[in-house]
C-alpha cells in the first residue's frame, strides 16, 4: 500500500502521485500505518516501541483529537500469558475514571488476530525526563503538587483493588496546561493486578524495576497495597534529593538493600525538605509493610497538609511540551483531508471533487470523451452519490456510541466520587485502628516492663501467708503492692481504651468496606450493561468502515484515471489549481 504525506488518502502499490496535487506517494513500512481501528480512528505515526507492544499515534472522525494506540508486538501473539497481561492493562484502568490515571478508549484486535488498546494522547514527558533535566532535586512545591497527584490517583486505583505494582518515573507522564500547573498521568497498568483476580499470579514470579521494588516483593511474600506505597516512597526520595534511596551497580545489590539498610535520610541529602515531607517519605520506605501509611488516602491527606504550608506558584505556561520525536511518522495531513474518507467532511469533499472532474472532462473533451473514461467517471459518481448515505450513517452510529460512552464516564464519575469519599472515610478508620494497635502495644509493652514490680510485692504480700500478723512489715508489704498496682491501672486503662478505639475502627472499617464492595459491584453492572450496549453497536461501525475503505479504493482509482488523461492541458490548469485548493 502507498499513502499521499499530504492527504492520507490510500493508493494501490502500482500508483506513483496523488492525483490532488501531485505529491509522490510514499511506501508504508508499516502494515499498520493508514489503518482504521475499531471503525473510527486511523493510524498515523509511529510514536515509540517498547519490549511488548508499540505505540503509534492515530486520529478519530472528528479530526480534532488525537488518540494513542498501543499494539501487540506481533511476535510475541503466540504467547497468552503476555497477552492476557497486554489486556489487563484496559481492564485494570478503564472503570478507574480518574483524572490522574491514563484513559482507555477502546480495545479490540487487528484482522491478523493482535489485540490493540486505544488511548488518550498525552503531551509532554515521563517524569523520567523530568527528573534527567532538572540535574538534581525538583522544587518542593513541584514534588508535593506531582505526587499529591500521585497519591490520588493511586488511591481510586486501590479502591477499586487494583495494584500497579510497577510505579517508576517513565511510568507516569506530566502534561504542561496552559495556565501554568501540570497534570500527572499514572501509565501501564500492564503487570499490574486486580486483587479479586487470582489469574496469572505465579509462585516465584517477580515483575517490577529493582530500583522501586518493596521488600515483600522481593521475597516473595504477598505484596498487596503497601508495595505501591513503597514504590511512591522510592519516587518522592529521588524527588526532593535528585537520587534514588538506595544506589547499586547490579540489580542484586539493589534487592539486598530493599531487603536489609536503611535509607539516607532525605535532609541529610537537601535540607530544604520539610521534617514532616521526610517523615513521611521515610514511613513509607519502612521494610514492614505494616508501619507504612494505611493507604494512598493518608499519604494524599499528609500531602495536602504539606502543599497547604508549601503551595505551588502558578505562571502562564508558553506551550506544551513536544511529545518525543517519532521513530518514524507520515508528514502532517491538512485539516481537510485528515482522514480522507473518514474525515467528517469527506462526503461533501469528494462530490466537489466529483463535479470539477465534470468540468474538466467537458473542457478536455467537448464531443464526447473515451468509453475507459467516461466509465471510470461513471463510477465516481455511483461511489460519491452512494458514500453520502453510507458516511451519514457511519457518522449517526458514531454519535450513538459516543452518546452511550459519554453516559458510562458519566457514572463511572458517580461512583469513582462515591468511592473516593467511602475511600477517605475507611482510610481514618484505618488510621484510628493503626494509632490504637500502637497504643495497645505500647500500653502492653509498660505492663509487661512495670508488671515485674507489682508481681514482686504481691509475691512478698502472699508470703505473709493467711495469719499474717499486723505488723509494720506487713503494712509495708501491702502498701508497695498497692503502689504497684495503682502505677499499673493507667497502663491497662490506656490498653483497654487502645482495644476498644481498635474494635471500633475495625467495625466501621468492615461496615465501609461492605458499601466500598457493593459500589464495585454496582459500577460493575453498570459498565458490564454499557459496554455490551456499545458491543452492539461497534460492528455496524465497523461494517459501514469497511464499505467507506472500499468505496475511497474506487474512488482514488477512478480520479487517478480522470486526472492522468487530463493532466497537462492548458484550459485545465484553472481547474487542476481548484482541485488542489479544495482540498488543502
Amino acid at each position: 500500500m502507498k499513502l499521499c504525506p499530504t492527504c492520507k488518502l490510500r493508493y494501490p502499490t502500482e500508483a506513483a502521485h496523488c492525483f490532488v496535487d501531485r505529491t509522490a506517494l510514499i511506501e508504508v513500512p508499516d502494515p499498520y500505518l493508514g489503518a482504521v481501528i475499531a471503525g473510527r480512528y486511523r493510524i498515523e505515526e509511529l510514536i515509540g516501541a517498547g519490549g511488548m507492544s508499540t505505540v503509534y499515534r492515530a486520529m478519530g472522525n472528528d479530526g480534532d483529537r488525537p488518540v494513542a494506540v498501543k499494539v501487540f508486538r506481533k511476535e510475541l501473539a503466540g504467547d497468552s500469558k503476555l497477552r492476557e497481561r497486554f489486556r489487563r492493562e484496559s481492564t485494570n484502568t478503564r472503570r478507574l475514571a480518574h483524572r490522574n490515571v491514563i484513559e482507555i478508549l477502546e480495545e479490540g484486535d487487528f484482522a491478523d488476530g493482535v489485540p490493540y488498546l486505544v488511548m488518550e494522547y498525552l503531551h509532554g514527558s515521563t517524569l523520567e525526563v523530568v527528573l534527567k533535566r532538572a540535574r538534581g532535586p525538583l522544587t518542593i512545591e513541584r514534588t508535593i503538587d506531582l505526587m499529591l497527584q500521585l497519591a490520588g490517583g493511586l488511591a481510586r486505583a486501590h479502591d477499586f483493588q487494583v495494584l500497579h505494582r510497577d510505579l517508576k518515573p517513565e511510568n507516569l507522564y506530566v502534561c504542561p496546561l496552559p495556565d501554568g500547573s501540570e497534570l500527572l498521568k499514572i501509565l501501564d497498568f500492564g503487570i499490574g493486578r486486580c486483587l479479586l483476580d487470582s489469574r496469572l499470579t505465579s509462585n516465584g514470579e517477580i515483575f517490577g524495576t529493582p530500583q522501586y521494588m518493596a521488600p515483600e516483593r522481593i521475597t516473595g511474600t504477598e505484596a498487596g497495597i503497601p508495595a505501591d506505597l513503597y514504590a511512591l516512597g522510592c519516587l518522592m526520595f529521588r524527588c526532593v534529593t535528585g537520587r534514588l534511596p538506595f544506589t547499586a551497580k547490579d540489580v542484586t545489590s539493589y534487592l539486598m538493600q530493599h531487603l536489609r539498610e536503611p535509607p539516607t535520610a532525605p535532609r541529610s541529602l537537601n535540607p530544604a525538605i520539610p521534617a514532616a515531607l521526610e517523615s513521611l517519605i521515610l514511613q513509607c520506605l519502612e521494610k514492614d509493610p505494616a508501619r507504612r501509611p494505611v493507604d494512598a488516602h493518608a499519604i494524599e491527606r499528609s500531602l495536602v497538609q504539606l502543599g497547604t504550608l508549601h503551595p505551588r506558584a502558578r505562571r502562564s505556561s508558553g506551550g506544551f511540551i513536544a511529545p518525543t520525536p517519532p521513530a518514524r511518522s507520515l508528514a502532517p495531513a491538512t485539516s481537510a483531508s485528515l482522514h480522507g474518507m473518514f474525515a467528517t467532511d469527506s462526503a461533501s469533499l469528494w462530490a466537489r471533487r466529483a463535479e470539477i472532474l465534470s468540468q474538466m472532462l467537458s473542457r478536455a473533451f467537448p464531443h464526447g470523451t473515451t468509453a475507459a473514461l467516461a466509465g471510470a467517471y461513471g463510477r465516481l459518481r455511483v461511489t460519491v452519490a452512494s458514500m453520502s448515505e453510507v458516511h451519514a450513517q457511519w457518522l449517526l452510529e458514531q454519535r450513538r456510541l459516543d452518546t452511550l460512552t459519554n453516559v458510562a464516564k458519566e457514572a463511572q464519575g458517580r461512583f469513582g466520587r462515591a468511592m473516593d469519599a467511602l475511600g477517605q472515610d475507611l482510610s481514618q478508620s484505618r488510621q484510628i485502628m493503626q494509632a490504637a494497635l500502637a497504643a495497645a502495644t505500647a500500653a502492653e509493652a509498660m505492663l509487661t516492663a512495670r508488671g515485674a514490680s507489682f508481681r514482686q510485692a504481691h509475691a512478698a504480700v502472699l508470703a505473709l501467708g493467711q495469719g499474717a500478723a499486723p505488723t509494720m512489715e506487713t503494712t509495708h508489704r501491702y502498701r508497695a503492692a498497692l503502689e504497684a498496682l495503682e502505677a499499673l491501672l493507667p497502663h491497662a486503662e490506656e490498653l483497654r481504651h487502645a482495644q476498644e478505639r481498635g474494635r471500633q475502627g475495625e467495625d466501621e472499617g468492615k461496615d465501609l468496606e461492605f458499601q466500598i464492595g457493593a459500589l464495585r459491584s454496582q459500577l460493575e453492572r453498570v459498565s458490564q450493561a454499557s459496554e455490551a450496549e456499545s458491543a452492539q453497536a461497534q460492528p455496524r461501525i465497523e461494517h459501514l468502515a469497511s464499505q467507506l475503505a472500499e468505496m475511497e479504493e474506487v474512488l482514488v482509482r477512478a480520479a487517478s484515471e480522470l486526472t492522468t488523461a487530463m493532466r497537462g492541458r492548458p484550459e485545465l490548469i484553472a481547474l487542476f489549481r481548484q482541485l488542489e485548493s479544495d482540498s488543502a
